[in-house]
């Protein structure tokens, strides 16, 4: 008979009374968080209830809007804020965050610029002097006024897109799941 050799510290694989890896508080901690961030509940909630499928239309919405602030690297953070803070499914809201990203987030920052350089000087900014040699000589009083503008344009172009996508998903869910009438087959 041979024996099995004795390892320094049990623990560590689970035997001899030991904790594997991910039991205890951090690994209780991991399965909330992708139970949480799971699409196969997101899935089955969409398809049971219409409730699931307003938040989700919702967390698009919000996604959306956190996508026009110019934030870029908090984004995601925000967003899983946001779903936490507003009970709605992270991955609708991540979802809807990915409107920043290229090709459509170059074209969401030059729009939030524009529209918020509108809003607050009541003119178009003229876009012919923006050539990228004059970028590094700009001063910061020229760059604290762009950062603002864009502040203020992505907050109204992010209610803008965030009312057109609600609207859209909500109808686009609704559709989607729509159960047939008792008549039909």
């Amino acid at each position: 008979m041979v024996e099995a050799p004795v390892r320094a510290d049990p623990g560590l694989d689970g035997a001899a009374g030991g904790s594997k890896p991910l039991d205890g508080a951090v690994g209780r901690a991991f399965r909330r968080f992708f139970h949480w961030l799971s699409p196969f509940r997101a899935w089955r909630e969409l398809r049971a209830e219409q409730a699931a499928r307003r938040d989700f239309a919702a967390g698009l919405a919000i996604g959306a809007f956190i996508a026009c602030l110019p934030i870029y690297g908090l984004q995601t953070v925000l967003s899983l804020y946001a779903a936490r803070r507003l009970a709605l499914h992270p991955l609708s809201v991540l979802a809807g965050s990915q409107l920043s990203a290229p090709p459509l987030g170059p074209v969401l920052s030059l729009v939030s610029l524009v529209l918020g350089h509108a809003l607050i000087s009541g003119k178009v900014p003229d876009l012919t002097h923006w050539r990228t040699p004059h970028l590094p000589a700009m001063s910061i009083a020229i760059f604290n006024s762009l950062f603002i503008s864009w502040i203020v344009g992505g907050v109204v172009l992010g209610a803008v897109l965030a009312g057109i996508i609600y609207a859209t998903a909500s109808v686009t869910l609704r559709l989607m799941f729509r159960r047939p009438e008792s008549g039909q087959r």
